[in-house]
């Protein structure tokens, strides 16, 4: 855990960094505001995220479960 002077460093830094997901001058968010949207994704969507997380990871699409049809008699 942080000290009180270091969290507010810390915050700061945070503030400061900026994440850079395209081209656009405007496709750039702060830490503390990717960590926020991480947040509700994972909350809201914890499968969705995982897959894009796992192909981040490795490189590759994860591969869907295949669901069976069974006719039941």
């Amino acid at each position: 855990m942080l000290a009180p002077d270091e969290q507010t460093e810390q915050d700061e830094l945070d503030e400061q960094t900026l994440v850079v997901f395209g081209d656009a001058p405007g496709n750039r968010l702060s830490l503390a505001v990717v960590a926020s949207v991480l947040r509700m994704w994972h909350q809201r969507e914890p499968e969705v995220m995982g897959t894009y997380i796992a192909e981040a990871i490795t490189g590759t699409r994860p591969r869907t479960p295949q669901r069976r049809n069974r006719k039941e008699s």
